[in-house]
Parts: C-alpha cells; structure tokens; sequence
C-alpha cells in the first residue's frame, strides 16, 4: 500500500485503500490475497449500477505490477489487454542498493500485525538518500527504525 499510494500520489488515511486487507492480512503471499481482493471486490460491486473497482496486485518483490477495472456495467469499447512492459522498464530508475552502508534506516516492511520483523535476518531499509540498503541483524526499540550493519 505503502508504495501504491505514494505512486498515485494517495493519502493513505483520505478513506480505505483496501477491501480486503492486502498481503499483510491474508496471512503470507501463498494464501492467495489478490483472489481475495477479486472475490470481495466483486461482492462490493454487486447490486450497483454503475460502480467501478480497482484491484492490484505486485509480484512480492514489486518487479512484476498487474491490475484490474472490474465495473458493473460491460465497456463501452469492450475488454482491452496491454502489456507495457518494455515501456516501463525503459523508463524506469532503478534505484541503487548500497552493499556496504551502516546507518539509520526506515524499515521497508513489517508483519502482518504492523510490527517491524522481530527475529534477526534480512529486512530491506529505506535510506536517508534516494538509495537502499539490506539490514541484517537485530531490531532497534523504536518501530521505524533498524540499525542496518
């Protein structure tokens, strides 16, 4: 949610992001959470005349995107299927992982009750510059933040 919202410059707390949850919710990424997503949102969907609903999804590491408009009402210029892959990937800015960086960092994900990570092992972090790091270790007191070394 975290990076759809920034990407379509959202409020997270302007209204509900999610019908169903997300990934954090459903209990792991196995467990099917976009087919969740499409059931609930086709249940809110239902009984309306002219409602629209977005459903997206990424592929855990966000390399792969996909999303759907489900309506309830057929297009107008009937189904449409794009696959703008080389566009994206050609205008893309990948950004840099440091390898070697020791320093404070925003924790980038958190279990699926909100709490950063709480065993040691890898956790990626966002930087104070546009770059990234891999924190291994042990977590800091404060929820936002790890020391990466």
């Amino acid at each position: 949610m975290q990076l759809f919202c920034e990407e379509f410059d959202l409020d997270p707390l302007s209204r509900p992001l999610t019908v169903y949850g997300g990934l954090a919710f459903a209990g792991g990424p196995w467990n099917n959470p976009v087919g969740h997503a499409l059931a609930t949102m086709v249940d809110r969907l239902r009984g309306s005349d002219d409602a629209f609903g977005l459903v997206t999804a990424n592929g855990g590491n966000v390399d792969k995107h996909a999303f759907g408009v489900l309506g309830t009402a057929p297009p107008p210029n009937g189904f449409r299927h794009d696959c703008p892959q080389a566009e994206i990937e050609a205008a893309a800015t990948p950004r840099k992982v440091l390898q070697d960086y020791s320093g404070p960092a925003t924790v980038g994900n958190v279990d699926r009750d909100a709490r950063p990570f709480e065993r040691a092992g890898a956790l990626p972090g966002k930087l104070p510059s546009p770059h990234r790091a891999i924190g291994r270790g042990r977590p800091a007191p404060t929820p936002t933040s790890w020391p990466l070394r």
